[in-house]
């Protein structure tokens, strides 16, 4: 679990360092209300995301040691699953963010609600067929 959250907080924290650079810059003066808005939603989910996606680490750190490993993997499983809704809507949010400049509300709202149908599929249905597939079979890890 601790090597996936690995991989997960560089994602998180490249998407947060993106979005925490975007006010300097020149055409941030032209966002509308809207776009201000959704800035600034999407730049809380980014917190958001980095610290319940720390937070297994943390708790491993002070768990660990106390030999709470039930304790430490029910409530790391169930931040782990928080952060990847959480990386989710910020994903979706930065890309509505970014293509709303480029195109029309419409266009950006259809374009960012197609990948966001995938980012579901593969997230949460794919892995869910599997294990209603393959659930009691035993694994080779």
């Amino acid at each position: 679990m601790l090597q996936e959250l690995r991989v997960t907080l560089t994602g998180v924290q490249l998407l947060f360092a993106f979005l925490l650079t975007v006010p300097f810059q020149q055409r941030f003066e032209e966002l509308n209300d809207f776009s201000r808005i959704l800035y600034v939603v999407v730049i809380c989910l980014a917190a958001t995301s980095t610290a319940v996606t720390l937070a297994p680490v943390i708790t491993h750190r002070f768990l660990y040691t106390k030999h709470k490993k039930d304790v430490l993997l029910t409530l790391s499983d169930g931040l782990t699953k928080a952060s990847f809704v959480l990386i989710g809507l910020t994903l979706a949010g930065a890309l509505l963010l970014v293509i709303d400049m480029v195109l029309t509300h419409s266009s950006a709202a259809i374009i960012v609600g197609g990948i966001t149908l995938v980012v579901i599929v593969l997230w949460a249905v794919v892995p869910t067929m599997l294990l209603r597939r393959h659930g009691d079979e035993p694994s080779e890890y």
